[in-house]
């Protein structure tokens, strides 16, 4: 087939890339040839006819740092398809770009946004849409549940920017934009308890498929449950949360001996491990004495021995899938 061969002496790896800057002659006669003997565009003629896989633009301009920061900062809102759909490659074209080693320096990142950039990111706010993309370049926003915003300028030239948004502002106007993409079933599910917030919050606690739902919603839309609520203006009340009073019921009701001397029975695992949890997260440093001095912040002691099961509270979460 006529060309290839001139080809794969250029590109031994089988992929033709900026061939108008590194050979203009030959690109030149493979336009015309493919122009005027098959009526194609000379990509067209690389590609389906010679077999051959095509880039029109140099990737020695191509950094992978900047597509590996925006997947791991904003992982729940970073997809490469978009990417590579934008670019006209494949998925595992980009894969392979991905594992090219960064450049060194962080030249594509900027601290602070221009002022023409900005204006038409919150233009895209206003409108409830986070990109917008032409010929020659992809401008995308990205947030994620630490209320983070970057915006991504990804050109056709495979060169990526990324400047960050610290405008408290735009921030806020895209925090509340989640509005726009609740389903009905989804908007009914909340709006019945919008406007009781302590309905909310005890339908949050007690029943797990609403929490589930809650869960579904706020991570649909780049927010941590606590930051969703907030956002609805209601107070976060974590699902295991209990007061003080609560705490000191909890206790007694496992007095072995008067006045207050209290023990725990591993028989019961869900409430051993429950207050293990609690005192491990108040005592994180101090291991097997966390359940001691826990019990003496609310005016007991506590007696260890041995009960019937010998599972340690961890084996008991891996075996039936708890968290711990």
């Amino acid at each position: 087939m006529k060309y290839k061969l001139e080809l794969e002496q250029l590109y031994p790896n089988g992929i033709v890339s900026d061939l108008s800057n590194r050979d203009r002659k030959l690109y030149g006669k493979i336009s015309y040839f493919a122009r005027t003997s098959f009526n194609m565009k000379i990509e067209e003629y690389i590609i389906n006819v010679l077999g051959l896989e095509y880039h029109k633009y140099s990737e020695s301009k191509f950094d992978s740092a900047p597509l590996k920061y925006l997947s791991e900062k904003f992982h729940r809102d970073f997809t490469t398809r978009e990417i590579y759909e934008y670019w006209g490659i494949s998925k595992q074209r980009l894969a392979q770009m991905l594992n090219h080693e960064p450049v060194i320096g962080n030249i594509w990142y900027s601290p602070r946004i221009e002022e023409d950039l900005f204006e038409i990111i919150n233009l895209l706010i206003d409108q409830d849409m986070v990109k917008d993309e032409d010929d020659s370049r992809l401008i995308r926003i990205y947030s994620n549940i630490d209320q983070e915003v970057n915006v991504a300028l990804i050109g056709k030239d495979r060169v990526v920017k990324v400047y960050n948004i610290n405008d408290s502002q735009t921030i806020e106007k895209l925090k509340y934009k989640f509005w726009f993409r609740l389903t009905r079933d989804e908007y009914n599910l909340l709006s019945n308890l919008l406007y009781d917030a302590k309905s909310f919050q005890d339908e949050y606690v007690s029943n797990r498929t609403f929490r589930e739902n809650v869960r579904k919603i706020a991570y649909k839309n780049n927010l941590s449950v606590k930051i969703f609520m907030n956002t609805l203006g209601i107070s976060y009340k974590h699902p295991n949360y209990k007061t003080e009073e609560e705490i000191t019921e909890l206790l007694s009701e496992h007095l072995i001996e008067e006045p207050n001397i209290i023990h725990i029975h591993t028989d019961d695992w869900l409430t051993y491990c429950s207050i293990v949890r609690m005192a491990r997260r108040k005592y994180p440093e101090i291991g097997v004495k966390a359940l001691e001095l826990f019990a003496r912040d609310y005016g007991y002691e506590y007696r260890f021995f041995r009960d019937t099961i010998n599972w340690t509270c961890q084996e008991f979460c891996v075996k039936f899938d708890l968290k711990f």
